[in-house]
Formats: C-alpha cells, sequence, structure tokens
C-alpha cells in the first residue's frame, strides 16, 4: 500500500508526540513538567481524530494504537534510559488527551477530510491501472510456490484497501514488508472480515526455503 496523507499526517504528528514525551520525561521541575503535559495532550488530540477516521470511529482501538505507534518510534536508547518515568507520562497524557477529547469532541474538517480521501482515490486508481505488472510482482510468484496446491489471488480489493496476495481457502494475506502505521490500518481490515494478514519482509522474496520457514513460524490459526 502507498502512502497517503492520512498516514503522513499521523506518522508527522506521532514524531511531534514523541519529542514532546522525551523532553518531558528529562523535566525534574513540576512547573515545566505541567507546561509540556499540556503541549503533549494538545498534539495527542490531534492525532485521535485522525486516527478515529481509519478506525471507523471506534474510540475502543484509538489508545492502544497510539501506544503501539509510539512504542515503535521510540529510539532504542530513550527507551532504555528512561523507560519508567516516559511509560508513566504517556499513559497520564495519553489517558488526559482521550479524556478531554470525549469530554468535547473534535472534528476532522471537512476540507481535510476531502483533501485525504481524494488524494487516496488518486492512488487507489493507480494500483488499479498497474494491476497487470503487480500481479507478476515477486511476492505473487514466490507465494505461488510455496503454496502451489492453493488458489492464489493477486491485488485482492477488501473495503477500498489492496492486499498483495490472498489465499481465500486459509483466509490468509500477505502483503509486502509495510511500515507499522500501514500495516496496522490493513490489519485492522482485516480482522474485520476474519483474515490473518502476514507482513512478509523484502528480503526473503528471493528464496522460496526461508520465506515457508518464516510461515510456518507464525500462528496461522
Amino acid at each position: 500500500m502507498s502512502n497517503n496523507l492520512l498516514e503522513k499526517a499521523v506518522l508527522t504528528k506521532v514524531e511531534e508526540f514523541i519529542k514532546i514525551l522525551i523532553e518531558l520525561s528529562a523535566l525534574k521541575n513540576e512547573k515545566e513538567k505541567k507546561e509540556f503535559r499540556k503541549k503533549g495532550i494538545e498534539k495527542c488530540q490531534e492525532i485521535i481524530p485522525l486516527l478515529l477516521h481509519f478506525l471507523e470511529g471506534k474510540e475502543q482501538y484509538v489508545e492502544p494504537m497510539i501506544y503501539q505507534l509510539v512504542q515503535e518510534k521510540l529510539p532504542t536508547s530513550i527507551i532504555l534510559n528512561s523507560f519508567g518515568q516516559l511509560q508513566e507520562e504517556l499513559k497520564i497524557v495519553v489517558q488526559q488527551s482521550i479524556w478531554e477529547f470525549k469530554k468535547n469532541p473534535q472534528e476532522i474538517k471537512t476540507e481535510a477530510v476531502t483533501s485525504i480521501e481524494s488524494e487516496e482515490n488518486k492512488e487507489e486508481n493507480l494500483e488499479v491501472q498497474n494491476l497487470g505488472t503487480i500481479s507478476d510482482s515477486p511476492i505473487y510468484r514466490i507465494l505461488s510456490k510455496v503454496f502451489s496446491n492453493y488458489k492464489v489471488i493477486a491485488n485482492y480489493k477488501i473495503r477500498g484497501q489492496m492486499i498483495d496476495v490472498y489465499i481465500p481457502e486459509l483466509q490468509i494475506g500477505f502483503t509486502r514488508e509495510l511500515k507499522p502505521y500501514s500495516f496496522a490500518r490493513l490489519n485492522y481490515v482485516c480482522q474485520q472480515e476474519n483474515i490473518k494478514l502476514l507482513n512478509i519482509p523484502d528480503d526473503l522474496l528471493s528464496s522460496q526455503k526461508k520465506l515457508s520457514q518464516f510461515i510456518k513460524k507464525q500462528k496461522l490459526s
């Protein structure tokens, strides 16, 4: 799946949110902490409506999604050096942000949503136009060999999203290596259809043996 404006907006705001959290976790002065917590809450509240947009309004998924995105983007050194304090501040800021958001719901501006959807439609149209070449992609060719006894479908569309390869009989989908946010978004859609989605690292697409071993290690049931 190609990047789109919504993904870029979320990732940019998450990175800005993380910078605030890192500074916040290093502060000792309580007054300064309160100021940075406020900044963190404001930034988190910018992220929430964007996540709700693609989570189809399901608020229960927002908090765990924010934690996941932050954890995946945090530098390892920061996690090791300030794990406890940073995690505590993250929890405080996120929960306060969600509480305030529910108290005073914010809506994504119509213009912004229209712009995002317009760009996504352009990308989807480009994908459809290129189906002929994509169906002969490395991931399709190698998975056709790995699952030679099953029907293998390339470019399977589901709720406006695209799975690179889908095997109906096993209800398993495969996609070439995606960034965490992109995979989380596509995986959410697949889960609604009881499809197990696997994110295949690009370096496995040149070896049928390695790919088979990787797939066997996954919990497919």
